[in-house]
C-alpha cells in the first residue's frame, strides 16, 4: 500500500535548515547526499520512532518567496518550552500569532529560512 515516505523542503542551504530542525524534532540526520553550491544537495533526518515518513531538506537556487501551500504541525507536550526551544534556535513566532478554535488551537512559527509550521498542543 502507498504511505508517506517524506517531507521535502526546499532551501538555499540544506545542512543549516537540517540542523534546525534535527533540534526541534530531537533526530539525527539520516543521510546526505549529492552537490549544490550550498554543500549537499539533499540532507535526510532520521524518522523519529513510530513514524513512517521524514524531513528532507532539497537544496534550490532560489529562495522563499510566498506563505507555503503545505507545512508541518508538529505535536508538542508544552506550548511555550516549545515556543522558546524554536526561537533560542533561530526560528520566531508567525506574525498571525496564535489560533483559538473551539476544538483546537496551535501556534504558528517560523523556521530560519521563513517556513510556516505550526506548534500544536499534544493534549488536544
Amino acid at each position: 500500500m502507498n504511505r508517506l515516505r517524506w517531507v521535502t523542503i526546499d532551501t538555499s542551504d540544506p545542512r543549516e535548515l537540517a540542523a534546525f530542525w534535527q533540534k526541534v524534532l530531537d533526530v539525527g540526520v539520516d543521510e546526505e547526499s549529492g552537490e549544490s553550491p550550498a554543500g549537499p544537495r539533499y540532507v535526510m533526518l532520521h524518522r523519529a520512532e513510530g513514524e513512517t515518513s521524514s524531513l528532507v531538506f532539497q537544496w534550490v537556487p532560489e529562495e522563499k518567496r510566498r506563505k507555503n501551500r503545505l507545512h508541518v504541525d508538529i505535536a508538542v507536550d508544552d506550548l511555550e518550552d516549545a515556543t522558546e526551544l524554536v526561537t533560542s534556535l533561530g526560528g520566531s513566532r508567525a506574525p498571525e500569532g496564535d489560533f483559538d478554535e473551539p476544538d483546537f488551537r496551535w501556534r504558528v512559527m517560523l523556521d530560519p529560512h521563513g517556513n510556516e509550521f505550526c506548534l500544536i498542543p499534544s493534549d488536544q
